[in-house]
Parts: structure tokens; sequence; C-alpha cells
């Protein structure tokens, strides 16, 4: 298209200047970008735009229907992304009552760096329509004094007008950290699944253990890697064995990026205040354990392996069960009774008539018996001693 004659790039219809790729209008001249009549520039899209360098831009502004802020404005109420066209400095200078004339689709077609350029004072002016208008990448394009300066209308002024409004837009992350933390157990698992990804990782990590413990295990599912891998490491010792469960491959992954899980040594450590997280251990790692690190696993430890893992620990044989003390081996031997009776107990559940029994309450536990002869049992599900 660079060997275009203005004739030619005049002569291209609206369809035709639509189906453009972002290469082709990259590679237009400055003066061809200029010889488009404005009904054409209206055909631009959004993609198009922001495909412009800067001097195809100005050679744009040069359009005598667009060369004013005010014209732009007009111009994009027909195509909304014409007014990414605008600068940072004519987005700084937009007075409230611009601001408030935008409409939804206006709003919506702003890019990044102009919804980073909004002035504290132009966040205020903002009408419900137009917040509520927002996407969410806009959102998160937000620098934290705007977020304050949008916290201010009446429409986000609460935590619970913000916890209402979440339930249809993005507005759970602007919540400060302060909002976070104080936040009730039941209000953290009210939040719907989808609204629990919208938790930036600052948020993530501004959790209590109590509210982590209070996430349900569809919440659990539905974080993110990133949330994942933020997690801190009072956190990860507030997992649940049901939360723990509920991890898929690809969030064990990322939890064993996170700094408190990467080795096979710090999970040994960190599974000693809660054994369900001994779980996350890979069977290649099981099979790693040396006879010094089998021997001081705890009963409670030893007793939240699971069946994969349990079933290497027999390929290894009995030398290092012979390693254990009467306590350990006990809490290893009520383990897979307790694993051979559940598979028991769904075999026979299998059976075409038998009842299935309500489960929605049940807890998992680990038991056993520790070195003073006393029955220990520790329910997963409960918090976790937190390390001094």
């Amino acid at each position: 298209m660079q060997n275009y004659t203005k004739e030619q790039i005049q002569a291209l219809t609206k369809d035709e200047i639509r189906a453009l790729k972002s290469e082709q209008i990259k590679a237009l001249e400055p003066w061809q970008i200029k010889a488009l009549v404005l009904y054409k520039t209206r055909a631009l899209t959004q993609v198009q735009i922001r495909a412009l360098e800067p001097e195809q831009i100005q050679a744009l502004r040069q359009n005598e229907l667009l060369n004013t802020v005010d014209q732009v404005l007009e111009a994009s109420k027909i195509n909304p992304a014409l007014i990414q066209l605008l600068s940072v400095d004519e987005i700084q200078a937009l007075t409230e009552i611009q601001i408030m004339s935008l409409e939804s689709d206006q709003i919506q077609a702003l890019s990044p760096w102009q919804i980073k350029a909004l002035t504290e004072y132009q966040i205020k002016a903002l009408t419900t329509e137009q917040i509520d208008a927002l996407w969410l990448w806009q959102i998160r394009a937000l620098e934290p004094e705007q977020i304050q300066a949008l916290r201010q209308n009446e429409l986000l002024n609460t935590v619970d007008r913000v916890l209402s409004l979440s339930k249809q837009n993005p507005y759970l992350m602007l919540l400060t950290k302060d909002e976070i933390r104080a936040l009730r157990p039941d209000q953290i698992e009210a939040l719907e699944a989808w609204q629990i990804r919208y938790l930036t990782e600052g948020q993530i990590q501004a959790l209590t253990e109590i509210q982590i413990s209070a996430l349900t295990e569809i919440q659990i599912k539905a974080l993110e890697q990133l949330q994942i891998q933020s997690l801190r490491p009072e956190q990860i010792r507030a997992l649940t064995s049901g939360q723990i469960e509920a991890l898929t491959t690809e969030h064990i992954r990322a939890l064993r990026q996170n700094n408190a899980l990467k080795t096979k040594e710090q999970v040994l450590e960190v599974s000693k205040q809660n054994p369900c997280l001994i779980t996350l251990l890979s069977v290649d790692e099981i099979r790693a354990l040396t006879a010094g690190q089998f021997k001081v696993l705890t009963a409670g430890q030893l007793a939240a392996l699971t069946e994969e893992q349990l079933s290497i620990l027999k390929i290894l044989g009995e030398d290092k069960i012979l390693l254990l003390q009467p306590d350990q081996r006990n809490a290893l031997k009520a383990n897979i009774a307790k694993i051979q009776a559940l598979k028991r107990r769904n075999l026979e559940l299998d059976e075409p008539g038998s009842p299935r029994p309500d489960t929605s309450s049940a807890v998992q536990s680990t038991s056993w018996v520790d070195s003073s002869g006393r029955d220990q049992k520790r329910r997963c599900t409960s918090l976790p001693p937190r390390l001094p």
C-alpha cells in the first residue's frame, strides 16, 4: 500500500479500511494517512489506531476535522476509538464538563496510558454511568492516587458498596489492604469464584491466615497461578487439606515456585506445622528422601501421606520403616488402614443400589499416637499454629 496514490487512498471503502491489518497501517506514509477524509477515518478500529506511529497520528490530526480536541471528541462519538488520538497533555487538559460529557463507549475506548494520565480531579468528575463502564484492564491501569479519588464517588465510598457492586463489576480490586484484612470470614466465603480472580497480588498477601482458611475449595480452584505464587509462608501453612486437594497441577507447580516451598527440605520443614502440606511432595521427592530425613518425619506428616506417596514407601522396602519410632509406625499404619478402608467403602458404594451417604459436612482428619502414648488428632481443616 505504500505505492498507493492519494486518489487510491481516498478511493478505499470503509470496509476495505477496516480490513487493513496493523502491519499495513504502520506501513502507510504520513501523507497517505493525511489523505484519509474524515468519514473514512471513522472506520478505523481501536487495533488500527493503536498501531499508528506518532508521526502518523500527527498527520491524522492535521485533518481539518480532527485538529482540535473538541473535534476529536465529537468524531469519537461516532467512532469511540478516535479518542485515542488525544495526547497525554490533551487528556489532562480536559475540563470537568468535557469529562462528564463523555459517553460510555468513549470511556471504554480510552487506552491504558490515557487512563493513567487522568488527574485525581478528573477521576472525581466521572459519573456513576462512566465508572460502571470501565473495563477490568482500565481499572488495573489506575494508580493508587487515582483509586483513592475513585473511591470518593458515592458509588464506591464504603466497603459494603464495593462488595455489592463487585458482584457485577471488577471493583473488588479497589479495596485497600486494610479493608481486605478487615473482611469477615463469611464475607470472604460469599465471594464468587470469578471475583476471587480479580484480587491483586497485594490483596492476596493482605489476607489473614483465618481468611485463607475460610476460602472454599471452589474459590481456591479459581485462584490464578500468580496469586498462588504470591502467598506468604504463614498463609501457606494455613491451607487446609481440602484446599490442598482442590489445587490443580498448575496450582501445585505455582505453589512450589513460592520462596517458602521451592525445595523438598522447605516442604518438609513447613509441613511439620501443617502436615497436610507434605502432600505437595512429588513421588520422586518421596523416593529421594534420605534415611536421615525419613526417620525424623513427624507422626502427623506420616499420617498425612497420600496413597501415591505411600506406594513409593512400600517400594523402598522395610529397611526405612524400621528406622521409625513406635509412634511414627503407628501413625503410618493408621494412615494405610484409613486409605484401605476408604477404598473398600468406595467399592461398596459403586455396587448398584448402594445408598450414598451425605459427606457434605465430612472433615478429613489426621490421627496418630505420640511417643507418650496419647492419642493425637489434627483436623487439617483447622488453622495450624503460627511459627514464631
